[in-house]
């Protein structure tokens, strides 16, 4: 029988829709099989699918042995519709690592197992638009999150007799900063009104001045200290005494 393109033959319908009808020799005798269990319940291998018009691929597994699988849906942008990959059933769908399930997905949750959520992009992250806003919104956007540690400098309003040492935390959420830091001498601290502490902030500030609380020596020491463009200062003058350490939230 000589070989013929399946469109030449005029009674089929091109694509096949499944129910077509043909032989399969099974190393004894001819059988007859439908188009749409040619492949069912069986593994297709190979390194990248691509699905034409239909835009559909059906069964599985699909399994790469020397690459990395690639799904490809062909000009998608042609077609009008979004990649649809749906897991039947009530059991949810598992992207997979080497083996292991990373990500799991049902209609309810998304999951992650042993892995983090890396942001890919400067100044991308999880938009929360959904949400209703206040009149004075100004973003829904969180992308930054960030702690450690920092070492203030001698900033010039501090007196200081004997040896000087600081140190510092800081958390940044957003655009939100909040910082502790910690003055120290050996023998005595002190600042004057309005007296530098330090110019090194983690972040500088904005424009607008920030306050927040100091303490010389003793929680009953209590001032006020503020920040803005990047200096931290002391609002109230600061008794001689052990330290100084300061708490302030600020916006960059």
């Amino acid at each position: 029988m000589s070989s013929k393109n399946i469109t030449n033959l005029g009674f089929i319908t091109v694509p096949l829709v499944g129910t077509e009808v043909m032989p399969a020799w099974n190393g004894t005798t001819t059988k007859k099989v439908t188009v749409a269990n040619l492949t069912a319940e069986r593994a297709v291998g190979g390194y990248s699918f691509t699905a034409g018009a239909g835009g559909f691929i059906s069964g599985g597994p699909i399994t790469a042995s020397t690459s990395n699988l690639t799904l490809t849906i062909d000009n998608i942008t042609n077609y009008g519709q979004p990649l649809v990959i749906n897991s039947a059933g009530s059991l949810p769908m598992l992207l997979q690592a080497n083996g292991v399930s990373v990500v799991g997905l049902n209609n309810s949750n998304v999951t992650f197992t042993g892995v983090n959520l890396v942001q890919g992009t400067p100044a991308k992250g999880i938009n929360f638009t959904a949400n209703p806003h206040a009149a004075g919104m100004t973003s829904q956007l969180l992308n930054w999150y960030e702690e450690g540690a920092w070492t203030p400098n001698q900033g010039s309003g501090l007196a200081v007799v004997g040896a000087f040492s600081s140190s510092g935390r800081y958390i940044r959420i957003g655009r939100q900063v909040t910082l502790q830091a910690r003055f120290i001498s050996t023998t005595s601290i002190s600042c004057s009104a309005f007296g530098v502490l330090c110019t090194n902030q983690p972040y500088s500030s904005d424009a607008v001045a920030f306050t927040g609380s100091l303490f010389g020596g003793s929680p009953t020491k209590g001032g006020t200290t503020a920040t803005a463009g990047g200096i931290l200062y002391s609002v109230d003058p600061v008794t001689a005494g052990g330290n100084i350490t300061v708490t302030i939230t600020y916006f960059v």
